[in-house]
């Protein structure tokens, strides 16, 4: 199976910006999730990303936006207050774990160095996952590139 960055274009990243800052973080989370999914049958045997990341990702920006909601309801100072941040926190992890698992298999399948093109800087992973993948899966639909690597050429045939 040939793998396609289209396989892994979706939307655009205000789009995800916007939705996944108005659910919270949930829609986000199941974006992780989709892509995750999708990008698993491209990848070697034993290289796959675990899809329980996706489900902690998805679990734990639920909890967050209930935690919020309940947050809303109370006096500053509250037991939940704490938990809630703690619960933030851990979802944020959560994104910044997947957003290097995701740049560490992508880079693979392109077989891209630091300063190409196709390379998914850590920098931006970090700093904005799952945003900063999906503009650069987009960047690379846009601009026609793919991370199907060209086939080795086969041997010279033997002359008997």
């Amino acid at each position: 199976m040939q793998p396609a960055t289209s396989d892994l274009h979706e939307q655009s990243t205000w789009k995800l910006f916007f939705l996944g800052s108005l659910t919270y973080g949930v829609y986000a989370a199941y974006y992780c999730q989709r892509q995750t999914l999708r990008l698993n049958p491209h990848l070697a045997e034993g290289r796959n990303i675990s899809t329980d990341l996706g489900r902690v990702i998805v679990g734990l920006n639920w909890v967050s936006l209930a935690l919020f909601v309940m947050n809303l309801g109370v006096e500053d100072g509250h037991a939940i207050e704490p938990l809630s941040g703690f619960v933030d926190t851990a979802a944020g992890i959560a994104f910044v774990v997947w957003g290097f698992t995701m740049r560490g298999r992508i880079n693979e399948l392109f077989r891209s160095r630091p300063g190409e093109p196709l390379w998914f800087h850590g920098f931006w992973t970090f700093c904005f996952s799952p945003f900063y993948f999906n503009y650069k899966i987009n960047t690379l639909v846009q601009h026609n590139m793919d991370f199907a690597v060209p086939p080795i050429a086969p041997p010279p045939p033997i002359d008997i």
